[in-house]
């Protein structure tokens, strides 16, 4: 992923994968963000809405440039309108990472998942 970001030149590459989820990035066939979706409120945010999209959920993994540090937000805000501010201008890529174990760690049930993928060794 760190390759992939650094060949790119992108200002921020986020690894996302083709899963259900209710909110999901938006990508074209370069896999440059376009946009955002909140399935459940049928929120959208386009920045390219020209493009064909194909949609992906976020990891939350993310490799970034230290020019992302020029944000122009204060105080509390989504890091996904960072990410869709940038796109406007510069390069915002997909890291695809579809078939790769992924569990978030934040849910009771994942943490057992993990448990039983990763056992510790005595």
């Amino acid at each position: 992923m760190i390759a992939a970001h650094e060949s790119s030149e992108a200002v921020a590459t986020l690894a996302v994968m083709q899963r259900s989820s209710s909110r999901e990035l938006l990508f074209d066939s370069h896999m440059q963000l376009c946009g955002w979706r909140n399935n459940k409120t049928d929120e959208q945010k386009m920045v390219h809405a020209d493009r064909m999209v194909t949609p992906f959920a976020f990891s939350g993994v993310q490799v970034l440039s230290p020019a992302i540090l020029q944000m122009p937000f204060e105080g509390k805000f989504s890091i996904i309108d960072v990410y869709l501010h940038f796109a406007t201008t510069e390069k915002v890529k997909g890291y695809d990472h579809t078939g790769d174990i992924f569990l978030d760690v934040g849910k009771p049930e994942s943490l057992e998942k993990a448990g039983e993928l990763f056992p510790l060794s005595p």
